[in-house]
């Protein structure tokens, strides 16, 4: 039970990283991208997907694996803090795309050809 807590913090931190989206550096003034990169980063983070999508994550990932407990027996708490925490893991997976696919939007509208797209 132990690793598997380990293992959701690390996705957690991991999946806090925001990665700044490649363009070809030739083509491009890299010190006017990363100031667009940073008002773009800016712009979504007015959305509170991520926090919101971890939140709605670990209440339902709780409730899932509390019922659950009753199937596959155990202590319901521990169940509940193992739901929860992949949940929220999940939900800010999920909110951080949305938030990497907001930044590639905003930079692609700015004129940047986003490589790997």
């Amino acid at each position: 039970m132990k690793t598997r807590i380990k293992l959701i913090l690390v996705v957690l931190v991991i999946s806090g990283c925001s990665s700044i989206p490649p363009v070809d550096p030739k083509q491009t003034n890299m010190a006017q991208y990363e100031r667009d990169f940073e008002y773009c980063e800016y712009i979504a983070s007015q959305h509170a997907g991520v926090e919101q999508s971890a939140s709605a994550g670990l209440l339902v990932g709780a409730g899932l694996m509390a019922a659950g407990s009753a199937i596959l027996g155990g202590d319901v708490t521990q169940w509940a803090a193992l739901g929860g925490m992949t949940g929220a893991a999940h939900g800010a997976g999920h909110g951080y795309l949305k938030k990497d696919s907001i930044i590639r939007d905003c930079l692609t509208n700015r004129g940047y050809q986003i490589l790997g797209k």
